[in-house]
């Protein structure tokens, strides 16, 4: 056999188990999926809540790819925007931390401890999680006529 074909047949062999390393995780990611959209569900029909979704864009089997976010109350609002205001001398809040913080506290899938992990793979995920609360509130304070 030439160096050439055998070369050939160890290319082939590593896509095929690059290929079935693919196919695993896909399918793992599909169930873990429908884990999570089934709690979602659940927490949507127990607390008749309109959640909004992030769908992380990555594959795993232990981890939830689904994150469900619940619109802020008027209290964590006003803390939000008190955490904005500037100081006695004069410097202004730390708008991260104070996203990341309504992010996590309006996060009602998964939990605190999964959450946690998440956080350490995306390290952007709290900041992105406090946004999209933050645009749920926009919604609802025009919804109710305040904005």
């Amino acid at each position: 056999m030439s160096t050439e074909a055998k070369q050939l047949t160890e290319e082939e062999l590593l896509e095929k188990r690059e290929t079935a390393r693919r196919e695993r995780l896909e399918t793992a990611t599909k169930a873990r999926r429908f884990k999570d959209r089934t709690a979602i569900i659940d927490i949507e029909e127990s607390d008749t809540v309109e959640l909004t979704i992030i769908d992380l864009a990555y594959r795993s089997d232990d981890l939830p790819v689904l994150i469900a976010l619940r619109p802020p109350t008027d209290v964590e609002l006003k803390r939000y925007r008190a955490g904005l205001k500037r100081d006695d001398k004069g410097n202004i809040g730390d708008a991260t931390a104070v996203t990341n913080q309504i992010g996590r506290t309006c996060c009602v899938y998964p939990d605190a401890e999964t959450l946690k992990k998440l956080s350490e793979h995306f390290g952007t995920l709290e900041t992105q999680m406090g946004t999209e609360v933050l645009a749920l509130s926009r919604g609802k304070v025009r919804a109710e006529g305040k904005g």
